[in-house]
């Protein structure tokens, strides 16, 4: 007995990924640019402010600032 499946022909198709690599990493790594990745609660010492302040690019500082995954 044979299986016949017919094949979908098409020019394009779509692949989509995610990244998930920092979903649940909530320790700033030394020498890995995590910063945003980190809970909120983390984000309101000064040190991290300090951080986030000498970002150049706005949408990447605001993202050090205010970015919250929980």
């Amino acid at each position: 007995m044979a299986l016949m499946i017919p094949i979908a022909q098409s020019e394009s198709f779509t692949i989509m990924t995610f990244n998930a690599q920092n979903l649940f990493d909530t320790k700033d790594d030394e020498g890995k640019d995590d910063k945003a990745y980190l809970p909120l609660e983390l984000k309101q010492n000064e040190e991290h402010q300090r951080s986030c302040s000498n970002i150049n690019v706005k949408a990447w500082r605001n993202e050090c600032f205010f970015l919250r995954l929980e």
